[in-house]
Order: C-alpha cells, then structure tokens, then sequence
C-alpha cells in the first residue's frame, strides 16, 4: 500500500455499526448480515469516520498516541490487522491522495 493512498468510509449508506461492550457490531443493510468485530476495529472505523480520508501513518499516530505508547509497534501492528480486517469486510477502502 503506497503512503499516498488514505483510507476512507466504504458503501456509507450500506452499513450501521454501533460499539457494545468495548466491541464493534455493524449490520450489513444489503446482506442482512450482523457481524462482531473486536479489538482496535472500532476506535479505527471512528477515526476514519471523523477524519476521511486520513493516511494510514496518521491514523496509526493519533491511535497510538491516544494510548500514551506512541512508539509501540506492537500498536501500530494491531491498528494495520484491524485496517485489513474492516477493508475485508467492505466497511473501509483506499482513496487516491
């Protein structure tokens, strides 16, 4: 993935999640499908959400900063994997700069 590319809301009007108990649920109105997801799914949707199109670099520096650890790359790690995770399921996608 190029750093020129930022991430960015997929199919808007498509999707509904809502956070639960430190979770992320989110129901897919064209399927009909109710799907979980956990861990940093939910506080990345809400940046991208607020700030689209954001770059992934700055996305991972406001997420890992936020937990007071802005060098752990174990974060920035996790905060990629959940990137990957909402890109899979058609919530988030890439934008040209």
């Amino acid at each position: 993935m190029a750093e020129a590319c930022r991430l960015r809301l997929e199919n808007q009007d498509r999707f509904d999640w809502r956070h639960w108990d430190g979770e992320l649920i989110f129901f897919d109105g064209e399927s009909g499908e109710t799907r979980l997801l956990s861990g940093w799914a939910g506080a990345v949707l809400d940046l991208i959400a607020e700030r689209q199109p954001i770059g992934i670099e700055a996305l991972e520096n406001e997420l890992t900063a936020a937990t007071d650890a802005a060098d752990d790359t174990g974060h920035r790690e996790r905060i990629r994997e959940a990137v990957d995770m909402l890109r899979d399921n058609g919530l988030i996608g890439y934008t040209a700069k």
